[in-house]
């Protein structure tokens, strides 16, 4: 459970005062929590002490002391011992979530700790060490195992022979329970492996748990683990998988000795929400059903997975054709041969080549590649949720991907290129597209059109927190995205609104092999401004399409995506895709296939 001052990976929470902390943590339900636990038949829960903002759920005074931050950001109330208290009696081990980095979002913290990102920093580590261990010395064996966070630069860090290193990291975390577990994560890995011998278990994070296949029980000599979210990412609702698919992707791992963590979105008071809770009731069911037995051998079958090579425009009869690849890998020592069936779901989308079989035959590490075409539905719109199910013979899970389409959407075209605070004006008979959360609310609209070789983004934005952060996604913010053709590099734009302390800005975002190595700088290009509303601010911007999509000439057709983060809430951000692809800066499959009209 990610019980936090901001969301997840966000950089939020620096800014919350200590007593409205300390309120949140006080607030929360230890004895709730522990009856919906024991009723969902959990083995051990997962509290996260802090992350980014550098508030933690227990008191620490080596914290205190190196910091010298006043009042403490560390909670008055020790979370941690009272929900040890409240879960014992249940039978229920009780673990901790710590980063192995500074609170990064806190100024005072990182420099008091000495933290540089990527850097030996062996002077953070032995404070760091400090704070470790006085929480383990505290809590003793009420705590029966830890997951480290962000142990992204080993080689540089920890795998040495001069302390600080693993081992010094770990007899700190051991200090009050020599029984202790450790997982130290090196972030997301497909498979999830074993880091350092000082580990008991894998940290095994993971996005997509279908992509997952256990070897058994262990990774070399750890526990194998892995650790997803039931949401559509981690802590936030809505929740992506059924109870069906929650549970046969936790019974892939732990029918074959493995161990599963679901991160689960909560309330303010640390309670599972009930769409998570009916999820893991029957997770909790499928497990109980199968302890006692024997843990079954890891069933040798190919990995499979599904990328889109064209991908059609819903609704434009002459581009309703569609091809996807399919890449079969065997990572097994082994060779396996088998089949694998495709279908669509729902059926009568859309009508796949063939049959939908494909035979294999793999030598160890080998793969495969089957590129397959598929045709739409007259009746088949952009919004339709449809997937691609791939079954495996000899394994039991339903292996989905979502079949992506394109919506089609024609631009009018002007002449002239008006001035900002006339753009408005210009476009005031473009139709506006309404900006919908998932939950139904919404956000606010956009008209769109090309303005003399620009493309014309005119906003009403409805933001109840109008703000700028440190990670410009995590506040108010539009990002545009586009290509010129499927499968081409991403452009990205950022769009910063005006705060009564600092001006509007646009940014773009300099693209890498590795993500360490991206940069995000200012952008003079596009011309950009907004206006304060009630609720809200009003935006406007030009962007040349020339420039933006690195073309010699302004195009007529390109591929676009739009999303908008805004406050929904006093303390909660959302975000709106505006053609519904979330993953935008991923992948461009659902980007809207964009053609600009003769000028009006």
């Amino acid at each position: 459970m990610h019980f936090l001052a901001a969301p997840a990976g966000s950089s939020g929470g620096a800014e919350i005062d200590a007593e409205a902390w300390n309120r949140r943590v006080d607030g929360f339900d230890v004895a709730g929590a522990a009856e919906q636990l024991r009723e969902i038949k959990a083995g051990y829960f997962v509290l996260t002490m802090g992350q980014s903002s550098g508030h933690y759920c227990a008191p620490n005074e080596a914290y205190d002391q190196i910091t010298g931050i006043v009042p403490s950001k560390c909670s008055r109330r020790d979370l941690v011992s009272d929900l040890y208290e409240a879960l014992a009696p249940h039978g229920i081990r009780l673990m901790v979530y710590m980063s192995a980095a500074a609170p990064e979002y806190d100024p005072v913290a990182v420099a008091k700790l000495g933290w540089v990102k990527g850097e030996r920093n062996a002077g953070f580590q032995r404070k760091w060490e400090a704070v470790i261990r006085e929480w383990s010395l505290r809590w003793g064996r009420k705590v029966s195992g830890w997951w480290f966070d962000g142990c992204y630069y080993n080689d540089v860090m920890y795998q040495l022979e001069e302390t600080p290193n693993f081992k010094s990291f770990a007899d700190a975390t051991r200090a009050g329970n020599p029984d202790s577990l450790i997982a130290w994560n090196p972030g997301v890995k497909y498979p999830p492996y074993t880091v350092d011998e000082e580990e008991d278990y894998t940290g095994g994070e993971v996005n997509e748990p279908r992509e997952v296949d256990a070897p058994g029980r262990w990774d070399k000599h750890a526990q194998f683990h892995i650790l997803s979210y039931l949401g559509k990412t981690w802590g936030v609702p809505p929740i992506r998988f059924s109870g069906a698919e929650a549970a046969a992707h936790t019974l892939a791992v732990t029918d074959c000795g493995g161990a599963v963590t679901w991160d689960v979105p909560l309330t303010n008071r640390g309670l599972i929400i009930p769409e998570a809770f009916s999820v893991l009731k029957q997770v909790g069911a499928a497990v109980a059903a199968t302890l006692g037995k024997p843990d079954r051998d890891p069933p040798r079958v190919v990995r499979p997975s599904i990328g889109f090579w064209e991908v059609p425009v819903a609704g434009d009869r002459s581009k309703a054709a569609g091809r996807l690849r399919l890449t079969l890998k065997n990572p097994w020592r082994e060779q396996i041969r088998g089949t694998v069936s495709l279908s669509v779901e729902p059926s009568g989308y859309a009508t796949l080549e063939g049959d939908g079989r494909v035979a294999y035959d793999l030598d160890p590490e080998a793969a495969a590649v089957s590129d397959i075409s598929f045709t739409l539905d007259a009746s088949a719109s952009a919004t339709t949720q449809a997937s691609i199910v791939v079954t495996r013979a000899g394994d039991a899970r339903r292996l989905s991907y979502r079949l992506p389409s394109r919506e089609r959407l024609v631009l009018p075209s002007f002449s002239t290129l008006p001035a900002l605070d006339e753009l408005a004006s210009l476009l005031k008979d473009v139709p506006e597209r309404l900006l919908v959360t998932e939950g139904g609310y919404g956000r606010g609209s956009l008209k769109l059109a090309v303005t003399a070789d620009h493309l014309a983004i005119a906003g009403r934005m409805d933001d109840l927190i109008v703000r700028q952060t440190p990670g410009i996604w995590d506040g108010s913010c539009i990002e545009v995205f586009g290509v010129d053709e499927p499968g081409d590099p991403i452009n990205q734009l950022f769009f910063v609104p005006a705060t009564p302390d600092a001006s509007a800005k646009a940014y773009r975002l300099i693209r890498a092999e590795h993500h360490s190595k991206m940069r995000i700088v200012p952008a003079p290009e596009p011309r950009y401004a907004t206006w304060a509303k009630t609720g809200g601010y009003v935006s406007a911007a030009l962007i040349p399409l020339a420039w933006w999509l690195k073309r010699s000439s302004a195009p007529r057709r390109f591929y676009l995506e739009i999303c908008v983060s805004a406050g929904e809430t006093e303390k909660r951000f959302g975000r709106v895709a505006l053609f519904g692809n979330q993953d935008a800066a991923g992948q461009s499959d659902g980007y809207a296939c964009v053609t600009v009209e003769e000028e009006l």
